[in-house]
């Protein structure tokens, strides 16, 4: 059955994203976890989250959202479809590689590669 693309279904409605993000979020959003584009958007934004956790969200919200349209496009121009799994592992390349990169800069985000690797195998 062929969805309407709209964004709401593309990220996180449709059962491919939505399973993608449960296990990219879920315990970084916890009781507000959902996959209702607004209340994500709403979540990323809120004041409340310490330095680290607000980082890891943003930048896992991005990287998701890159990597989604990414397959989508993929898609339409004929390539071989990805798995969940497969997105998944390059997601957590991408954040592993960015934590890595700034935790020289900014010591402040020292625990975010062990809160990351706690997070994704929960």
């Amino acid at each position: 059955m062929q969805h309407l693309e709209t964004r709401n279904h593309l990220f996180f409605g449709c059962d491919y994203s939505s399973s993608l993000w449960y296990k990219l979020m879920n315990v970084f959003m916890g009781n507000g976890y959902s996959e209702e584009w607004i209340d994500v958007v709403l979540f990323i934004q809120k004041p409340n989250l310490d330095r680290t956790r607000s980082f890891l969200v943003r930048y896992v919200f991005q990287a998701t959202i890159y990597m989604i349209w990414r397959e989508r496009n993929c898609r339409r121009h004929g390539e071989r479809p990805q798995s969940p799994e497969v997105l998944f592992a390059m997601i957590d390349r991408l954040v592993k590689n960015r934590i890595m990169s700034i935790r020289a800069q900014d010591r402040r985000l020292d625990c975010a590669f062990q809160l990351w690797i706690k997070a994704v195998q929960a």
